[in-house]
């Protein structure tokens, strides 16, 4: 399931499960073991458009989700983690810099692409952005 929770100043949280882990808690965490990563992440960017068509200074976000190994039952580590790694490859070669400052938070897997059309200027619309984030996921330690 492909998901765009909607923030305060104009920004969007992009996330995506697989339909089948809808009910548990690990829903971002675990592996499907399809080999699709490259084509999730890219319906992912290609929603980045459709909500800017309605939201022009529209930012938006994804953390990479520890990956979750059930045969082990281990996590792996927050920081710089798979799904972190391979986002920030993609959306680095598919997004470029003419609408957007891209922020990279490899201590949470985090990524932010601040739309320079922001009313606030790049720099203080990533920090306020960033602050409403660790306001709203206090589960995350902010940068």
């Amino acid at each position: 399931m492909l998901l765009a929770d909607c923030h305060t100043h104009d920004f969007f949280s992009i996330k995506f499960y697989p339909k089948c882990y809808k009910k548990t808690d690990k829903k971002y965490s675990l592996i499907t073991n399809k080999g699709d990563i490259g084509n999730v992440l890219i319906t992912c960017l290609n929603l980045i458009p459709i909500l800017l068509a309605e939201h022009p200074t529209g930012s938006f976000g994804f953390a990479g989700a520890r990956t979750y190994d059930r045969a082990s039952k281990t996590i792996e580590p927050l920081e710089s983690n798979q799904r972190y790694n391979t986002y920030t490859y993609i959306a680095q070669r598919r997004i470029g810099t003419f609408t957007f400052e891209h922020f990279e938070y490899p201590e949470i897997s985090g990524y932010m692409l601040i739309n320079k059309s922001c009313s606030l200027g790049i720099t203080e619309q990533e920090r306020v952005i960033r602050e409403m984030l660790g306001n709203t996921y206090n589960e995350l330690p902010m940068p």
